[in-house]
C-alpha cells in the first residue's frame, strides 16, 4: 500500500457502485478509530474533503467501508 501526504482541506475521491450507506473511517495504525462518518453516496465518483487540523500528526488509515466490508484503504500521513 502506498502512503499519501494529506493537507487540511484536501479532496479525496472514490467510486461506488451502489447508493447503500457507506462509512468513511480514519483510524490509527493500531485500529483505534479517530473519525467515523456515515454517507449516502451517489453511484459513480464521490468526493469528500478531508479536514486534518484536529487529527494527530502521524501516519493513519483512511478507509471506505460498506456493509461491514472494506472497499478501499489508504495510508495517509497528516502534516
Amino acid at each position: 500500500r502506498s502512503s499519501d501526504l494529506v493537507i487540511n482541506g484536501q479532496e479525496y475521491s472514490f467510486e461506488v457502485l451502489t447508493t447503500e450507506e457507506h462509512m468513511l473511517l480514519i483510524t490509527e495504525l493500531n485500529g483505534s478509530v479517530i473519525s467515523k462518518e456515515t454517507i449516502i453516496p451517489t453511484i459513480g465518483i464521490n468526493t469528500k474533503i478531508i479536514y486534518t487540523n484536529s487529527l494527530p500528526k502521524e501516519e493513519l488509515y483512511f478507509t471506505l467501508n460498506s456493509g461491514g466490508t472494506e472497499l478501499e484503504k489508504t495510508t495517509i500521513i497528516v502534516e
